[in-house]
């Protein structure tokens, strides 16, 4: 990746500065915002649209991705309720458990986090060390149905010890954590107001707990933006499907109007602009698919790196999308890998321990 140091500055707070009521809500700054908004060119000569992408892989300069925008307010809710430490859970390469590992420490939360198998790849080897480089407890859970009882006994010991665990789901998909992405899709809509980027016919994002598509979701739809929000389903139907969606959507949307009640009711419109899309999927989450090789080598072009799974198959609807029936029309792809690299959190790393390379299947 080309240098961005130049993108970064300050984080600014839009659902504040839009409903001042909203500055109520607990945050903790951890962003730089708003993320840059530009064209892909070459991926547009290729498919005969106008495809622009968000820099989400820019919210932060320490690591970046979408998880960052979401502990904002999930670690600010796990102060204002008096905890010192996070207890969450992922696959074995979690970003979401990295970002809790390496944001918490900085504002004084111990990370435990419970880890299911996963697909060995580098990329999930190297999260696993970097979770272990920056002080993350780490604990197996052999299968996923698995990890509420992990969990339950593991609350249970820190309560012994004299720690206050404060629980976060998986990818911080709670509805404190949906509140990053309400903030995202407004700033989107802002830079789009601006003269930026036309007025997209849909909008393309990762969906793998559910929080980052749907605060998208109403984030624009309160932002007064009407499109097709893509919600590419990237893991298992018990982590992405409708019914969280919606669940996300109107638990965030109830909360917001309940401190600000000139917060728009946008709740059905943020739901119908919602699709939820699971042919990329392929065979199953984790597996590579030829289609998402084929927009990882598309983006390549473009100096930019996507993961084996979850962005290039968001990008890889997206480029399925025009050339079915969205030629001519403007797209925006939502990154939401982080580009900040692992190298500075791997070269001192701890090795691996045999109870937790063996969830690396």
């Amino acid at each position: 990746m080309n240098d961005h140091s130049a993108c970064y500055g300050i984080s600014v707070n839009v659902l504040a500065e839009r409903w001042p009521a909203l500055t109520q809500i607990p945050r903790i700054a951890l962003t730089s915002l708003p993320t840059p908004l530009a064209a892909l060119p070459l991926v547009s000569a290729r498919v005969d649209s106008s495809v622009w992408i968000k820099r989400d892989d820019l919210t932060a300069r320490e690591y970046g991705g979408n998880k960052v925008r979401k502990l904002e307010y999930v670690l600010a809710r796990a102060r204002q309720r008096g905890a010192d430490t996070i207890v969450t859970t992922g696959g074995v390469g979690s970003h979401h458990v990295f970002a809790s590992a390496l944001f918490g420490r900085a504002h004084g939360f111990e990370t435990h986090a419970v880890l299911t198998p996963q697909r060995h790849t580098q990329h999930a080897e190297d999260q696993l060390r970097a979770d272990l480089s920056v002080g993350a407890r780490l604990y197996p859970a052999a299968t996923y149905p698995a990890v509420a009882k992990e969990i339950a006994e593991l609350v249970m010991k820190l309560r012994l010890w004299g720690q206050r665990p404060f629980v976060v789901p998986a990818g911080g998909s709670t509805l404190h954590g949906t509140l990053g992405y309400v903030q995202a899709g407004v700033e989107l809509a802002q830079q789009i107001d601006a003269g930026e980027c036309p007025d997209p016919a849909s909008v393309y994002v990762a969906c793998g707990s559910c929080a980052t598509a749907a605060g998208l979701a109403l984030g624009l739809a309160a932002a007064g933006v009407r499109t097709r929000v893509v919600a590419v389903r990237v893991m298992d139907v018990v982590m992405a499907n409708r019914f969280r969606l919606s669940m996300l959507v109107r638990r965030t949307s109830a909360y917001l109007r309940s401190l600000e009640p000139r917060f728009p009711e946008v709740c059905e419109r943020a739901l119908s602009s919602l699709h939820l899309d699971s042919i990329e999927i392929g065979r199953g989450p984790g597996i590579v698919t030829p289609s998402a090789q084929a927009a990882a080598r598309l983006a390549a072009n473009e100096d930019l790196t996507l993961d084996d799974v979850y962005t290039s198959k968001t990008l890889a609807c997206l480029l399925r999308d025009a050339e079915a029936d969205m030629g001519g029309k403007t797209l925006i792809y939502v990154h939401t890998l982080s580009s900040a690299p692992l190298e500075p959190y791997l070269a001192n790393a701890p090795s691996i321990p045999p109870e937790l390379e063996q969830l690396l299947t």
